[in-house]
């Protein structure tokens, strides 16, 4: 799950220019919830 989440980072700050405020927000709230769902999926 931490790669997961490195990788996750590093495509938001590559794409941090090409998105607005609120998409941004939207994107976050994805990734938060990808994480949660690794983090079941390895019994965490």
């Amino acid at each position: 799950p931490a790669t997961r989440v490195i990788e996750l980072v590093k495509g938001a700050e590559d794409k941090y220019n090409d998105y607005t405020q609120p998409t941004i927000l939207l994107f976050c709230i994805n990734m938060s919830l990808l994480i949660q769902k690794d983090l079941k999926e390895w019994g965490a």
